[in-house]
């Protein structure tokens, strides 16, 4: 990013109240840790701030790279950080209950927030209970379509509403368009939209009942999975066969506990990379090819990693 780029992004967001810092480390908004610095991050603390942000750098931005960031749980960062604007979405974190079952959540809202809120006595929605636990928010789990415990996002989004970077415009999108499939949607890989919010369709339920199932749920997560230490979640998506499984397949591969650097197969689940302390993004990327290699030699699966790179 250029010198005047900077000055003039940094005057318009300033102007419209959006806090802003230079060299803002991304490792600390991942939670994997990891990562450089980047150029600019502006922080707005409402969905209005975001739009505005959004429209800051369409106007000023001339040639500078932009990241939207949740709250980073799907997410690498370059160890030479990020040269553009990081736009942070978790102050755009608001909830409104309809009273035909209905949920809209803004892109900002973390999905724990979200299905614990809906386990609330009086307000008590069912539909949401495999997203608890879940670490990401409601703009990156309706884009990538995230689900557990056999639920997934699909099953609940009504509509999506969206910024198009290119035009500007605000528009909402309605679920058979939103062409969901396993751990994808339309939005996946799109740099050219932001999802601003999304509307969830549930059912009534019991609020005993829903608290019942996501304290099973999070049980089975502490058990199974490396919690304890910082990961990006599952690393590659399952391939497209019955009975085949990452884990499985990279334990069978002798990685459990492989490491390079920081960065480390866990030895609690072998479909997570954890970083075990000073992890950088190229400790976590050699341990990824080892294992995609591994993976490709024994059992002739090209693995696809779920993780998203910035840059």
């Amino acid at each position: 990013m250029t010198q005047s780029v900077l000055s003039a992004l940094t005057g318009a967001l300033t102007a419209a109240c959006i806090p802003v810092t230079t060299g803002e480390p991304l490792a600390h908004h991942t939670t994997f840790g990891i990562g450089g610095s980047a150029a600019l991050c502006a922080m707005p603390s409402s969905l209005e701030q975001l739009t505005a942000a959004l429209d800051a750098w369409r106007a000023f931005g001339d040639g500078c790279p932009l990241c939207v960031l949740g709250r980073g749980s799907n997410v690498l960062v370059s160890d030479d950080g990020f040269d553009g604007l990081c736009v942070l979405t978790g102050g755009a974190a608001g909830m409104t209950f309809g009273d035909d079952g209905t949920v809209t959540a803004e892109c900002g809202v973390p999905l724990t927030t979200l299905a614990a809120a809906c386990a609330r006595d009086g307000t008590a929605l069912s539909g949401l209970e495999f997203a608890y636990g879940i670490p990401g928010s409601v703009g990156g789990a309706v884009a990538m379509n995230a689900g557990a415990f056999g639920g997934e996002m699909a099953e609940v989004v009504a509509s999506a509403t969206c910024y198009d970077l290119t035009s500007g415009r605000i528009f909402t999108i309605k679920a058979p368009d939103l062409g969901f499939s396993y751990r994808r949607s339309f939005l996946s890989g799109r740099t050219d939209l932001v999802l601003l919010s999304a509307v969830m369709r549930l059912t009534p339920g019991s609020a005993q009942s829903i608290r019942t199932v996501m304290d099973r749920n999070m049980a089975a997560r502490r058990e199974k999975q490396p919690l304890r230490w910082p990961s990006a979640g599952s690393v590659f998506k399952r391939p497209d066969a019955d009975g085949v499984y990452v884990g499985r397949m990279v334990e069978d591969c002798g990685l459990k506990g492989y490491t390079v650097g920081g960065a480390q197969v866990s030895e609690k689940h072998a479909g997570f990379i954890i970083n075990r302390g000073g992890a950088t993004c190229a400790d976590v990327l050699a341990v990824i090819d080892r294992v995609k290699a591994a993976v490709r030699e024994r059992y002739g699966y090209d693995l696809v990693c779920e993780i998203r790179r910035i840059p």
